[in-house]
């Protein structure tokens, strides 16, 4: 799944990372977890992409909600939630 932010959520979350490379980060929406992964490189280019697991755990994206979720970030407004989980 591709994700395309605004540009002001671009640079934010290229702050946020940049200040915490190294660290483990979640991104989430709605509770759900979109990825997991250790920084090693700024978030800088405005998107990311998620990569969809086989089914299925529970509070994690996965191929039974991802279209799903994939139309719910298409919406205006939507919000990925960024933080630090080590």
């Amino acid at each position: 799944m591709e994700v395309h932010l605004d540009k002001k959520s671009a640079r934010e979350l290229a702050s946020f990372t940049v200040k915490r490379l190294g660290h483990s980060v979640e991104a989430r929406f709605q509770n759900i977890v979109l990825a997991k992964a250790v920084l090693r490189t700024p978030v800088d280019g405005g998107h990311f992409q998620v990569s969809v697991p086989p089914d299925h755990v529970d509070g994690t994206l996965n191929e039974s909600n991802a279209t799903e979720i994939a139309q719910k970030l298409s919406l205006s407004g939507a919000k990925v939630e960024f933080r630090v989980v080590d």
